[in-house]
């Protein structure tokens, strides 16, 4: 057990197991090296065969050598990541360990209550199991906690416990430990006879000896002694004391032997050697000064690995509530589809009724006429009414709010025009406008369903973008098709620049949202009589479309907005109060980044609009 290891080839779980346990006892050698490369081995292996025990030990043998390395962050991090590990697994044994370690961190950086409810959480989990060994450190890890805590009565009912208990079982090296903290609970207690019969048996026990533990009890002996005035017996101890520490390299120790030698050698006047102690001891008090300060900064950044922990925490809510208003919005779009198709059966049953019901066309025109002014009152309140919601839990409701406006509102005139055309006579001319009208509803609903669909769409892990070859120049061609209605409608004129070599690569279907929802703007926030001019630029790499407007303008708040990566909805009216659902700008700013593309804006109140859509160019794409 020299540290020369080699490496396990074997990915079975008894390899595992042996280079866990031969890790912990070359760490418990402070052979550091040699256990960490086993370890390494070990999280590799137990990855190899989904070993999930074999991993929280490896992890938990790394927050042991990072605690006794003294790099508590380390060891938290990787003891908290064992415990994790183990509370998956419901191993109560490793979830004790773990718990214990964590425990012995929050200790060191001065955390006693802390580390106080772990060790007990610890030491009930042992009883379950029935380790004696860990149970017995868990007393004794409780003594310590209550101890800095200044519960000095607790902390002595800890360590007697700990130490009866070790004593019954044979766990000698803890005992020791137990019966010299037990003293030092005495002698802080100023009850120096109790303090000293329990050192003096630290050193007498002839079952168990370890220097580390008669430093510790000489060390004590010496400050009693010192208590008692009996000076000359006091320096001896403490030269012993002294002596041991330095042996081990134990600063704390050496630093406390140090300081009892000084007081006794200048209380029996030989102050030269007093002198020596005293230089002696200002070295070890300023290194441990030094570790102290790096203790303080370890603390900080614990402190900050748990904020950090809880941002992480608060980011996984989060992302379960999007989830949960992803699978509303799909739903949701799924039952205004089959309404759709419903009102799309009623409208071709209804057509071949048209010629017969013409004759209560006239008397309806009026009250289909008020009616709408008063829908469309309504609709301005209830518009003045939504506001946008700041916390995501409030989503779902904004986003419900304005679906059972806007979309409602179209088929709500589908069916008073269609009833109108089932129960009147109306000339040709009229019901030539009516049906314009029909076909204007009939379109602001398909698009907010289309944008409804896609958003929901969209939300799915199984959603994928398909790029081909597009004409980009034709696509807004076959999109101006079915606008060109809407702008005739507000007697707007479209410039369409076309361009033949405008071949870009893209998703068919999401090009026709991003173009279909920038016209569609374009033409809502035109006054009428204004123009819209449509435009190209190519180079080597790339296709640009340039879509300008000399409509109401947006402020540099709202471009701001649209082109932030939050995904925020901005719905506003048209220049012939024309509603939507604002998810429009949404779907176009996600299938561009889909597709390689970048958005581009410009526009002032009262200026006008510039989109610029650079896509990428297609092979074939000459300039």
């Amino acid at each position: 057990m020299d540290g020369n290891v080699g490496f396990f080839s074997l990915s079975d779980t008894s390899a595992i197991n042996q280079l866990n346990r031969t890790a912990a006892t070359l760490a418990d050698r402070q052979q550091f090296d040699s256990a960490h490369r086993l370890i390494q081995q070990a999280i590799v292996l137990s990855q190899d065969a989904n070993y999930a025990l074999g991993r929280t030990q490896a992890e938990s043998n790394l927050a042991r050598i990072y605690y006794m390395k003294g790099d508590y962050v380390r060891s938290l991090k990787f003891g908290l990541s064992s415990l994790h590990l183990a509370e998956q697994l419901n191993d109560k044994a490793e979830i004790a360990h773990c718990k214990n370690l964590v425990g012995l961190v929050h200790l060191v950086r001065g955390a006693q209550q802390l580390a106080l409810q772990e060790f007990l959480y610890a030491a009930e989990l042992n009883k379950t199991v029935g380790n004696d060994r860990r149970l017995a450190a868990n007393y004794f890890n409780a003594g310590l906690a209550y101890s800095e805590l200044g519960q000095t009565e607790r902390a002595k009912e800890e360590f007697v416990k700990s130490k009866d208990f070790c004593e019954a079982r044979g766990i000698l090296h803890i005992a020791a430990m137990s019966t010299n903290r037990l003293a030092e609970v005495y002698f802080k207690q100023e009850q120096l006879d109790s303090a000293l019969f329990f050192y003096r048996s630290v050193l007498e026990n002839r079952r168990y000896q370890s220097d580390w533990e008669n430093s510790f009890a000489h060390t004590g002996i010496a400050a009693c002694l010192y208590g008692k005035g009996q000076y000359g017996e006091s320096l001896q101890h403490a030269e012993k004391g002294l002596e041991l520490a330095e042996k081990l390299h134990t600063k704390w120790d050496a630093r406390q032997a140090l300081t009892i030698g000084y007081r006794s050698s200048e209380a029996l006047g030989d102050y030269k050697r007093a002198f020596s102690y005293l230089l002696r001891q200002k070295a070890y008090s300023d290194s441990l000064l030094n570790e102290d300060k790096n203790l303080a900064l370890d603390s900080l950044h614990l402190a900050y690995e748990r904020t950090v922990n809880e941002s992480l925490k608060k980011e996984n809510e989060i992302a379960l509530q999007e989830l949960k208003i992803s699978k509303l919005l799909a739903g949701i779009a799924g039952l205004f589809l089959l309404f759709f198709v419903s009102v799309s059966i009623l409208i071709y049953r209804n057509a071949r009724r048209t010629k017969t019901l013409n004759t209560e066309l006239a008397v309806q025109s009026a009250s289909l006429a008020h009616q709408k002014q008063q829908l469309k009152e309504q609709n301005q309140v209830i518009m003045e009414q939504n506001q946008r919601l700041n916390e995501l839990n409030e989503t779902k409701d904004y986003l419900l709010s304005i679906i059972s406006h806007d979309v409602r509102a179209p088929f709500a005139s589908i069916i008073g025009i269609l009833d109108i055309l089932s129960n009147l006579e109306l000339p040709v001319s009229e019901i030539r406008r009516l049906q314009e009208e029909l076909y204007g509803q009939s379109f602001t609903a398909l698009a907010m369903v289309n944008n409804l669909l896609y958003w929901a769409q969209s939300q799915q892990k199984g959603f994928s973008t398909d790029l081909v070859e597009i004409n980009l120049s034709q696509k807004v061609e076959e999109i101006l098709g079915v606008l060109g209605r809407l702008a005739e409608d507000k007697q707007i004129a479209i410039l369409h620049a076309s361009r033949k070599n405008a071949f870009i690569l893209a998703d068919g279907d999401q090009v026709n949202i991003i173009l279909q929802n920038i016209l569609g703007n374009a033409i809502k926030f035109t006054r009428p009589g204004g123009t819209i001019r449509i435009g190209y630029q190519t180079d080597e790499q790339s296709v640009s479309i340039r879509i300008m407007d000399d409509g109401i303008g947006m402020s540099e708040e709202t471009v701001q907005q649209l082109l932030s990566d939050e995904e925020s909805q901005v719905s506003t009216a048209g220049t012939a109060n024309e509603s939507g659902v604002g998810l429009g700008m949404m779907l176009v700013k996600r299938f561009i980044d889909k597709n390689g593309a970048t958005l581009h804006i410009e526009s002032g109140k009262e200026q006008g609009s510039t989109f610029t859509v650079t896509f990428k160019r297609a092979s074939n794409t000459y300039f």
